[in-house]
């Protein structure tokens, strides 16, 4: 077993350190050699003379326009450490990765020539088509098997515990061992 997150403790220090591995190891890398992996981008094709006015004004400046929306996702953790603001702070994050799964699947069809109108209508053909039921069943297949491994890892992480418990006492024990074999061997050396 890697981990069991549902009982691993993680150590408070744990983000900043990896934080600062991450850090060293961009010190330590070469910046040529990500580019040199590469490879050039194929020439882009337009559909319209004004998109590609818009690339070269958008590549040129850096500037998107005032009106399109800002597809950045700003997540944070909560402020309070409770499980009420953690709670919500997934369920923003859930939120976000739909609104970004969902921002993929719209470019992928744009790429391949889908209109808006095909689009609505496949949707709602979709909502006709009562995929709620199965929806609904797959998340409690989730939950179930989710639960199952809850149960799983923390009966473990007390027999984790026992044992490393036991594990740590036979440490104890053999330090004092041999610290009592080294000061009998001392005292048989000093009576000779």
């Amino acid at each position: 077993m890697d981990s069991l997150p549902y009982i691993d403790e993680i150590h408070e220090d744990y983000e900043q350190y990896a934080a600062s591995l991450i850090e060293e190891e961009m010190q330590n890398m070469d910046p040529g050699e990500s580019t040199r992996k590469v490879s050039p981008m194929a020439p882009l094709r337009f559909r319209s003379p004004l998109l590609e006015q818009e690339y070269q004004r958008v590549a040129s400046t850096g500037e998107l326009p005032d009106d399109r929306p800002n597809f950045k996702v700003k997540l944070e953790a909560p402020v309070e450490n409770s499980l009420e603001a953690w709670e919500e702070a997934v369920k923003k994050a859930k939120i976000a990765l739909e609104k970004e799964r969902i921002r993929g699947i719209m470019l992928e069809l744009e790429k391949e020539g889908v209109t808006a109108e095909q689009w609505k209508s496949y949707n709602s053909m979709l909502s006709r088509s009562g995929l709620e039921p199965s929806l609904q069943a797959q998340r409690q297949r989730v939950e179930v098997i989710n639960m199952n491994r809850q149960e799983y890892q923390e009966k473990a992480g007390k027999e984790i515990h026992v044992l490393t418990s036991q594990y740590h006492q036979l440490i104890d024990k053999t330090y004092h061992l041999k610290c009592a074999v080294a000061q009998m061997e001392q005292e048989i050396g000093t009576l000779k």
